[in-house]
């Protein structure tokens, strides 16, 4: 089956030059306050990465993790997923590339609203370093764990904390989802400060899950790209 919106004319992942950004005003994010506890997840192996989802499925539980402002449209944004991509070596694995870098990894938060049927992904780019995110680890050492497409773990993880506490810099543009079937129309939000893991726990995902799971930069064609922080030329 084929995807045409996959060769559409906003694509993501992009290359991004911060010198060709714009700089606009948004407001800051608001987290829900579920996103900051506890919060029981099940982890898939898809075939393409390892998302984790809610566990608890009724409707009410669901509605208290959602996202606000930021520059969304009005109303709330809710969780559909959370999950990372990376590569086969700690030179490659994110999918978007900032200054012509590529870091080692990248994980997006997937969230929709109910009002607009917009998708927004708030998404993290990953470096190698020992001072390790302690909730990060803990997924790796779960998804590492699911070595066939449709295995399952369910697990207690803070949200929150994965987003590395919810920073404030951000670049922001309209792109797609970048596994099939690519929908575009995506608000795409990607943080500039990275989240830290060791090279140890990168490499558990390489030789127990995937060697590597990211989409190659896509063509910018006309769009714009912003960012909601002042940079010196």
């Amino acid at each position: 089956m084929g995807y045409p919106e996959c060769d559409g004319p906003q694509e993501s992942p992009i290359h991004i030059n911060t010198a060709k950004t714009v700089y606009t005003d948004y407001p800051p994010f608001e987290f829900s306050h579920a996103l900051g506890k506890l919060t029981t997840v099940t982890l898939t192996n898809n075939g393409h990465s390892v998302p984790g989802t809610l566990t608890n499925t009724n409707i009410l539980h669901q509605k208290q993790y959602y996202i606000s402002f930021g520059g969304l449209h009005n109303g709330e944004y809710y969780l559909v997923n959370f999950h990372m991509h990376w590569g086969s070596s700690d030179d490659e694995g994110s999918e978007h590339e900032i200054n012509g870098k590529k870091h080692v990894a990248e994980a997006h938060f997937v969230f929709r609203s109910d009002q607009t049927n917009e998708t927004a992904v708030l998404a993290y780019l990953f470096d190698v370093s020992d001072n390790e995110n302690a909730q990060w680890a803990e997924y790796v050492l779960y998804a590492s764990a699911l070595k066939k497409v449709n295995q399952t773990k369910i697990y207690t993880t803070n949200i929150k904390q994965l987003m590395d506490g919810g920073k404030h810099e951000f670049l922001r543009y309209t792109g797609s989802l970048t596994t099939p079937p690519c929908t575009q129309g995506v608000i795409w939000t990607i943080f500039t400060h990275s989240i830290h893991l060791s090279a140890a726990t990168f490499q558990l995902l390489r030789e127990n899950v995937f060697k590597t799971c990211f989409r190659p930069a896509q063509q910018l064609h006309k769009r714009l790209v912003h960012r909601n922080y002042h940079i010196n030329f």
